[in-house]
């Protein structure tokens, strides 16, 4: 049986990112509705005031790359998928 299992990193990417994604929603939030930050890690930085530190220290890219690697990742899973399935089909038929 052929199993492709090249996206583990991504699949990996994807997850943090979304998580970092939630955090920074939650404390943009949080600073919107006047309520304690003490839970995040901030940094102080000058003439910028405090920003967030994310969770993860990973590669970053704008919104429209995001969307094509997770559509991408998607699709190579339900291919993969879909390959498992017709392997164990033709098995079935040597059989």
């Amino acid at each position: 049986m052929y199993i492709m299992t090249g996206f583990d990193e991504t699949n990996e990417w994807i997850r943090k990112t979304r998580e970092n994604q939630i955090e920074e929603q939650l404390y943009a939030t949080k600073l919107a509705n006047k309520e304690s930050t003490a839970m995040f890690n901030v940094i102080k930085r000058p003439r910028c005031g405090k920003q967030l530190v994310p969770s993860h220290t990973i590669d970053k890219y704008d919104q429209t790359m995001l969307t094509f690697i997770t559509e991408t990742s998607e699709m190579f899973n339900i291919l993969n998928n879909k390959i498992t399935e017709l392997e164990e089909k033709i098995a079935k038929l040597e059989q």
